[in-house]
């Protein structure tokens, strides 16, 4: 019987749980979606090939997954948005097994493009509104200092009109 690669299961309200296998690596996907907001969390392991689907069981202590994978189970307990690896595979005979429903991956979000506002214009270190314009890191100018007095003098000046040390 051949294995679909994605999975995927309401784990609570508003959450979801997306399980994917994609050349020997199992990746764990956790969307928590609330009005206006949505968060995932993704986590990565090699598990090589599944024997078998995963299988995912609600108990006491949260929700666990089994992985079915080639050299031995692997079991993972989910508390919210954290995945950890457990080190010995749980009691869950008295477990609600919940159905994993075959799906295909997630769909990333992709990251917010930069916004126009009217004549406003906004790069990395610099900020343009109308007549006035904002940077960092290309100073106008150029500023000397006296050594002495640490006073600024012109780049024309020959002495500091502060202390009047030579500026040559």
């Amino acid at each position: 019987m051949p294995i679909s690669t994605g999975y995927s299961a309401i784990v609570a309200t508003g959450q979801q749980l997306f399980i994917t296998q994609r050349n020997g690596q199992t990746q764990l996907t956790i969307t928590t979606t609330a009005p206006g907001q949505q968060q995932s969390q993704s986590s990565s392991l090699a598990t090589g090939e599944w024997r078998s689907p995963p299988a995912l069981y609600c108990t006491s202590s949260g929700v666990v997954l089994q992985i079915f994978a080639q050299q031995q189970d692997i079991w993972l307990q989910l508390q919210g948005q954290q995945m950890q690896a457990m080190t010995s595979a749980p009691t869950v005979m008295e477990a609600d097994r919940v159905t994993l429903e075959p799906t295909e991956a997630p769909s990333v979000m992709q990251p917010m493009q930069p916004m126009e506002m009217g004549d406003m214009e906004m790069k990395p270190m610099q900020m343009k509104m109308g007549d006035m314009e904002m940077s960092m890191g290309k100073p106008d100018r150029t500023t000397k200092f006296c050594s002495q007095c640490g006073q600024p003098v012109e780049a024309s000046d020959r002495f500091c009109t502060q202390c009047g040390h030579s500026l040559s």
